[in-house]
């Protein structure tokens, strides 16, 4: 079956509200046709596009739709091919798209460049919520923007980095950043390499975060990347060590990191 064909059959019968076309291997060639039908499509809200040799032209038509499809609020785009050039693309469209809260770009090749494009928007949109960058490569550079971006940005709720060496430099990056955002609830950074100094950042951050909010009931609790201790603070200064690895629950933040 052609992915004209597929489209047309899922995209167009029964006017859904769910596409799912993840691994059908449609490519820039099929991403366009399905781009000139979400111009005109109001009743489509989430599509999901992985696993399907999506490039930067791709990336570019399905921005084009963007500009002018207010129905859609949960694109994931994970396991393709978009590069720094797609990713800018994107994040312009972010800038003028006001119903897209959920984007995953997990698993592609965004780079340092195209996290630099995608936080600059995160600062003028108000709408996105969700951000998942899993394995994009950013690195701390990459980090440092988008901290610099979540100052300013009071709607981003979730934010996931796993897996694109932000080390310490970006760790300590987003701990500034913590002292002064109070939207951000859900932040991974497993797999980053962030070191023990960059846990001790988020530590403090999340600490200083806590004093602000007046929240005397929340646990705390830090995973160094040494994968060796597990720091739980509760209320009344109560320290245990133990071999747990990895998953860490502030509230009302919940961050994840571990060094893999």
């Amino acid at each position: 079956m052609s992915y004209q064909t597929l489209i047309s059959m899922e995209n167009l019968s029964n006017n859904p509200t769910t596409l799912n076309l993840a691994g059908k291997g449609i490519g820039d060639v099929g991403v366009r046709t399905l781009a000139t039908t979400l111009q005109v499509n109001h009743t489509l809200t989430t599509l999901k596009l992985g696993c399907n040799r999506i490039g930067d032209v791709g990336a570019q038509a399905l921005v084009n739709a963007l500009q002018v499809n207010h129905t859609l609020t949960a694109l994931d785009l994970s396991y393709n091919e978009i590069g720094a050039v797609g990713a800018q693309a994107i994040a312009n469209a972010l800038q003028v798209n006001h119903t897209l809260t959920t984007l995953n770009l997990s698993c592609n090749e965004i780079g340092a460049i195209g996290a630099q494009a995608i936080a600059t928007s995160l600062q003028v949109n108000h709408v996105l919520t969700t951000l998942n960058l899993t394995c994009n490569g950013i690195r701390a550079i990459g980090a440092q923007a988008l901290a610099t971006a979540l100052q300013v940005n009071h709607t981003l709720t979730n934010l996931v980095l796993y897996g694109n060496k932000i080390e310490g430099v970006g760790a300590q990056a987003l701990a500034t950043t913590l002292h002064v955002n109070h939207t951000l609830t859900t932040l991974n950074l497993s797999c980053n390499g962030i070191g023990a100094a960059g846990a001790q950042d988020i530590e403090i951050a999340m600490e200083t975060r806590q004093k602000q909010n007046h929240d005397q009931a929340a646990s705390v609790l830090i995973s160094f990347t040494d994968n060796q201790s597990l720091f739980s603070r509760l209320p009344g200064d109560r320290c245990i060590l133990s071999t747990i690895l990895d998953y860490i629950k502030i509230s009302p933040l919940i961050i994840k990191y571990n060094s893999c």
